[in-house]
């Protein structure tokens, strides 16, 4: 059965993790220091401080911005579960928007929600596309940008967020094995997550969360050396799929019209995700949604409220896309995309409507 995603481990991951086994210093240590300041400059951002986990890394950055009791934070529906849990968990009050046309939340769903109470934005890249951060941070809010599932080339945009946040769950777009980074736009910043952490010389505070080790940050510079290659990989994989699909029954309007690192691969299809999934099951294929739930579902809000992303998870199907799937995996693919969205002659409009 071919996976929808694992991760790229090849001979050089495994080299440099014995060379931080063998060194004796397997804690934080030097390597750790190395990998949060090559991802702080890869966006060119102040400072990075790596955590056991992406949602550490959130509730992280959601402390530096003092979030609380009786803040509001602004956070697209259409996410996954450790959003909403970050912020619960730090007390604030998570204020939901609706998804776009193309899965990402934009800067006019954020605008529709914010109030006097309005904390900051949480505003993530979905499925390595690309939101508009610009047109975002000019709403006049704080701002964390999410990365987790779309990292971009090595220095290809300057961080307009207060903060950023990464996961590197072995799914992601790099990884070391579990972990994540919090990276600081400004000085002022860095000097936040710095006392947060007790990194500063006369701090009696221990760290808010544990970093990663030498031997997990070893992996990621690792990965990070490799990251031209994994995009490089997965835009191959991306045209194929476009011509794949280009004349079917699915939809994939999204592929020339934004910028994406393709760290999924996802279609409307009318015929819904669950159909989907059984006919692609039948040829070896597994699919994913692109989200698991829906936050406003989870907090007892009407579907009727979020039509954009209730859409969106009954009618998205994530298909596999990822570094180490090997070129006869992706032809089994392609193969079951031609026979599970059939061709059908197709209208120069898209099947769907957004609103």
């Amino acid at each position: 059965m071919i996976l929808h995603s694992r991760p790229w481990l090849n001979d050089d991951d495994r080299l440099v993790v014995d060379q931080a086994i063998n060194s004796e210093w397997i804690g934080t240590g030097k390597k750790t220091q190395q990998f949060e300041t090559e991802l702080a400059n890869w966006v060119y951002g102040s400072f990075g401080v790596s955590t056991g986990s992406g949602t550490a890394a959130l509730q992280l950055a959601l402390k530096a911005l003092s979030c609380g009791p009786g803040d509001e934070v602004v956070m697209p529906t259409y996410v996954c579960r450790s959003l909403l849990t970050s912020v619960l968990q730090c007390g604030a009050k998570p204020i939901l928007c609706d998804a776009g046309s193309d899965w990402i939340a934009e800067a006019p769903q954020f605008a529709a929600k914010l109030t006097r109470r309005t904390k900051c934005i949480i505003a993530p890249h979905l499925y390595g596309l690309f939101c508009d951060i610009d047109a975002i941070a000019e709403l006049g809010m704080p701002v964390i940008e999410d990365f987790a599932q779309a990292l971009p080339e090595r220095r290809s945009r300057s961080l307009r967020s207060d903060y950023a946040v990464f996961s590197f769950h072995p799914t992601k777009c790099i990884t070391t094995g579990e972990g994540g980074m919090v990276v600081a736009k400004s000085a002022e910043g860095a000097a936040r997550l710095k006392e947060i952490m007790g990194m500063t010389s006369n701090s009696l505070v221990g760290p808010a969360f544990p970093r990663l080790s030498d031997i997990a940050a070893s992996l990621g510079l690792s990965q990070l050396a490799r990251y031209d290659e994994f995009l490089s990989r997965r835009v191959r994989m991306a045209e194929k799929y476009a011509e794949c699909i280009r004349n079917s029954s699915a939809e994939v309007r999204w592929y020339k019209a934004r910028k994406s690192m393709f760290f999924r691969f996802p279609v409307h299809w009318r015929s819904g995700f669950q159909l989907a999934a059984e006919r692609m099951e039948k040829f070896g294929v597994t699919v994913r949604r692109g989200v698991d739930e829906l936050m406003h579902r989870l907090i007892g809000e009407s579907d009727e409220l979020y039509p954009n992303a209730t859409f969106h998870y009954d009618k998205t199907v994530s298909l596999p896309i990822y570094p180490s799937l090997d070129n006869t995996d992706l032809r089994i693919c392609l193969d079951a995309c031609e026979k599970v969205f059939e061709k059908q002659p197709r209208e120069n409009e898209s099947h769907y409507e957004f609103r």
